[in-house]
Formats: C-alpha cells, structure tokens, sequence
C-alpha cells in the first residue's frame, strides 16, 4: 500500500451541506484526505504530530465521527 498524495478540499461547501448537514458534523478533528492505491481515504487527526499515533478503523456503515470522544480523550 503506498500513499500517492495529500489531497485537501475534496469536497466543496456545497456539495458537504447536501452530503450532511453543516450542524451534524463534528468539529473537534482535523479532517483530510489521502490518496492510497489510486483511492480516497477520508481521515481524522487529533493531537499532536510528534506524539505516537493511534490507528482506529471504523466498521462499515459508520464513519471516523464515531472516534470523535475517543480521539478528544487521548488527543488531549
């Protein structure tokens, strides 16, 4: 698996209030988007950079929003 490139902004303003509405979307991650094989992996980041990561994988049907208290708890 190789990542290609960052890619931020894949989703215009517009086309996110139509996706889920502006008041149902979480904002304590930082959001973004990588390229992995050719495809778009939608991720969440809180924290700090220098500090090991934790990787939590959402199960289908929910979203990386599902982390949002995990993330805030050990993202301090």
């Amino acid at each position: 698996m190789s990542t290609d490139e960052v890619v931020t902004d894949a989703v215009d303003d517009e086309v996110a209030e139509v996706l889920v509405p502006r008041h149902d979307i979480p904002t304590g991650g930082r959001s973004g988007f990588v390229l992995i094989d050719g495809r778009q992996v939608h991720y969440l980041e809180w924290g700090h950079r220098g500090l090991p990561p934790v990787l939590c994988l959402h199960g289908g049907g929910q979203t990386a929003y599902m982390f949002e208290e995990l993330g805030a708890a050990l993202g301090g």
